[in-house]
């Protein structure tokens, strides 16, 4: 047990100080303010008639709120805090891991390919068709 202890307080750390980290959060985080900002002033507009998941763009952006939205029945602020919040930096926290690792490649192709995967799952339910 100590082995893996040992590892974590040597190995684990040494992620959060590395430049090669924080670099795709930190671009995670931009993104998630401008799609943020385009999708509510879309909104703001009077598009998609208070229904950001009936935007192409939005679900593209959003799926994971899209899909909480049609679960849940409407759009509570549990679903646009995760879509808003969460979906952008838990990608950059991921991606900032596989530049660290050096592997930052696969691992963009894989969170893509997720992305995708829940557009297309999110458009189905919401518009029944892809």
């Amino acid at each position: 047990m100590a082995g893996v202890e040992e590892e974590f307080s040597h190995g684990g750390l040494d992620v959060f100080k590395s430049p090669k980290f924080w670099i795709p959060v930190i671009i995670s985080i931009l993104i998630t303010v401008l799609a943020s900002l385009y999708v509510t002033m879309g909104l703001m507009a009077g598009g998609a008639h208070g229904k950001p998941s009936s935007t192409g763009l939005g679900t593209l952006l959003f799926p994971f709120a899209h899909l909480g939205q049609e679960i849940s029945g409407g759009l509570g602020l549990v679903v646009l805090l995760s879509a808003f919040l969460g979906q952008f930096p838990v990608y950059g926290t991921i991606a900032g891991y596989g530049n660290f690792n050096g592997k930052v490649k696969p691992v963009l192709l894989g969170l893509f390919c997720i992305h995708l995967f829940f557009y297309f799952i999110a458009s189905y339910i919401g518009n029944g068709t892809l």
